[in-house]
């Protein structure tokens, strides 16, 4: 297909002008030049807010490019392309294996292409998509729409991208194939395995799991139902805290008393996770009131309150900020907290680094591995919205646990399906339809991320978030 061009010439001094509003579009976000803009996203406004419905995402169907004329600027008129993609394709910053990495494409994603651009270092040419950046890709012209799905691909109504179980220890054998379950012929896994299932199969009457180690006996496997847990809007901007009870394996059933004091009477009992706020606080710290009536021990809740943003932050600018205490998370818009909710920080042999961060790379799915050096190895299959923001420590789905609000991980930091998908999409970098990674960079900035501990309640900048600011450390 041969791209129809309309040629039409401009004068210099609309020239000039559209030169003075290129400038112009590319001042940083009002109120802090350390950062930029982010990406246009397919996220709510608002977390909390629906998000937007498939296909709503922009699809141009016509872009302009721009040429040097001698009596001013000429645009030519260029017809977009709409091309699928073959492989899981890079997408630059600019047109150079060398420009900064953007993001990642995924095989069979459809997008809206530019005329390709002769290169050397491409020999397919580069071609500019919509809405950003550039590939250097085989790619299928296709008369469909472009993709405006986002990943992971969740089922309609379900919590999370598949269906996940946890090999059971003893007896349990993996078996290459269908010949190999029949004859007995496994093996036995060689850590702890939490596995998704990618289909199954009958063996002389037994069923099987299909996962990417091999064939696993259900029976041998149990399976894993997620949380439904979710955090809660903010309205009033934690004028009052939140409260939550803590969920201690069983029901919660925290007593509230009376008075702050164990020898007063128990009034009602609370269940795990339920919600208050907090009225009042004893002389001694040791006990809460709540709105819901009654008194409850402190060291039987989370408590979620508001905090000062770290110096820098803009005032539109999306951050979370991260309690280890209190195994809390709260979202901000600049000084404005708009939702909270509870978290699973690392065991006390595996803590979780404190320091303000910025998140370095988004991924819609990632198999996460025990270290060569730990004492308890591990493999989990496919964690969906994983955001890294240094090193291998994330902000991730925790399918396979409901303890939120406790200490569990390996390092990481444990959300449950619903607020994960939310802040994965709510947070900078932006998510656009077909990426499978979003990277993080100075050039496209990922959310600030403070994570603090009464060892360390004004914790450092650390990675590239220090580097922004011109140094290893607070400003």
């Amino acid at each position: 297909m041969i791209p129809n061009r309309r040629t039409l010439a401009l004068g210099l001094a609309l020239g000039q002008a559209l030169a003075c509003l290129a400038a112009c579009s590319r001042e940083t976000a009002p109120g802090d030049a350390t950062h930029p803009a982010a990406p246009e996203a397919v996220a709510p406004t608002e977390l909390g807010s629906p998000r937007a419905p498939e296909g709503t995402a922009p699809a141009p169907s016509m872009a302009f490019d721009v040429a040097q004329a001698e009596d001013g600027i000429e645009f030519v008129e260029v017809a977009l392309q709409t091309a699928e993609l073959e492989h899981f394709t890079e997408v630059r910053a600019a047109p150079s294996q060398g420009a900064v990495l953007l993001g990642v494409l995924a095989p069979a994603v459809r997008v809206d292409v530019h005329p390709p651009i002769p290169a050397d270092d491409c020999v397919h040419g580069w071609r500019a998509i919509e809405p950003r950046g550039y590939i250097c890709a085989t790619t299928v012209a296709t008369d469909r729409d472009p993709s405006r799905e986002l990943f992971p691909r969740v089922p309609a109504g379900a919590l999370v991208p598949g269906v996940y179980g946890k090999i059971r220890g003893e007896g349990a054998r993996i078996f290459d194939d269908a010949l190999a379950a029949r004859s007995g012929r496994g093996r036995t896994p060689d850590a702890a395995l939490t596995v998704r299932r990618l289909g199954t199969v009958r063996v002389d009457g037994r069923e099987y799991w299909r996962t990417r180690h091999g064939l696993v006996a259900a029976a041998d496997i149990r399976k894993l139902d997620s949380s439904g847990f979710r955090g809660l809007e903010i309205d009033d901007a934690l004028e009052q805290p939140i409260a939550w009870a803590r969920f201690r394996g069983d029901d919660g059933a925290i007593p509230l008393h009376t008075a702050p004091s164990e020898r007063s009477a128990v009034q009602a009992r609370w269940k795990a996770r339920q919600t208050a706020r907090v009225v009042e606080t004893s002389a001694d710290g040791k006990w809460v009131r709540l709105d819901r009536g009654g008194w409850a021990q402190r060291a039987l809740v989370r408590i979620a309150s508001r905090t000062a943003a770290p110096e820098g932050i803009a005032a539109d600018e999306r951050w979370l900020d991260i309690d280890i205490e209190q195994q809390t998370l709260v979202a901000y818009v600049g000084d404005r907290p708009v939702y909270a909710t509870l978290v699973s920080t690392g065991r006390r042999t595996h803590d979780t680094p404190t320091g303000i961060f910025r998140i370095e790379r988004k991924l819609a799915e990632r198999t996460m591995s025990s270290r060569p050096d730990d004492d308890e190895p591990y493999a989990v299959d496919r964690v969906p919205w994983t955001a890294y923001f240094i090193g291998s420590f994330a902000l991730h789905t925790a399918y396979w646990h409901g303890s939120f609000g406790e200490r569990k991980s390996h390092g990481c930091i444990n959300l449950a399906p619903r607020d994960a998908r939310r802040l994965y999409g709510w947070t900078a970098p932006g998510v656009l339809p077909g990426y499978t990674e979003i990277i993080g960079s100075p050039e496209q900035p990922g959310a600030v991320i403070r994570i603090r501990s009464a060892e360390d309640p004004t914790p450092a900048w650390q990675g590239y978030a220090a580097t922004m600011r011109g140094g290893d450390g607070p400003a």
